[in-house]
């Protein structure tokens, strides 16, 4: 596959860590690279509290769009993608 022939945007880094991936990855999630996974594993070594806050945010997240839908009668939540 050549470069113009890429699934992804010319400005996709695919060669270093991305927030969203390790943090997805962290999280469990299948989308990602070595590159994230080594930097998950370097963060952990200095931070290990980093999956558990990783996690319990996740959770606000959770509780907080269900509050929003439940009691704030919003219907539509939008998500822009950064890349």
């Amino acid at each position: 596959m050549s470069e113009n022939d890429s699934p992804f945007p010319p400005d996709f880094p695919v060669d270093r860590p991305t927030p969203a991936r390790a943090y997805g990855w962290a999280l469990g999630s299948k989308d990602n690279y070595a590159i994230d996974r080594e930097f998950v594993l370097a963060v952990h070594r200095v931070f290990p509290e980093m999956t558990d806050i990783a996690r319990q945010n996740r959770l606000f997240l959770y509780r907080a769009v269900r509050y929003l839908v439940a009691e704030a009668g919003i219907r539509q939540f939008l998500d822009q993608p950064t890349f």
